[in-house]
């Protein structure tokens, strides 16, 4: 152990748990967030060759899912 008496393992150990620590904060934030879609089902789209990762990606393999239906509901104005 080259690294014994000069802190450096103190230092790496307590820097190490406050990553764990931080990262099991942002896990339970995550979940907090996303409770609401618990049971609901997860839907995918068969006729595709890859599983889009998100929405724009789906609107770049099925561009007409993209097209609006309607005007918006509202405009920004400069």
């Amino acid at each position: 152990k080259a690294a014994a008496g000069t802190g450096l393992e103190e230092w790496a150990t307590r820097h190490q748990s406050l990553i764990a620590g931080e990262a099991a904060r942002q896990r339970t934030r995550v979940a907090e967030k996303t409770r609401w879609a618990e049971g609901l089902p997860r839907y995918t789209v068969p006729c595709l060759a890859l599983e889009p990762r998100c929405l724009e990606d789906l609107a770049r393999l099925m561009p007409h899912l993209a097209q609006p239906t309607a005007p918006p509901l509202e405009t920004m104005t400069p």
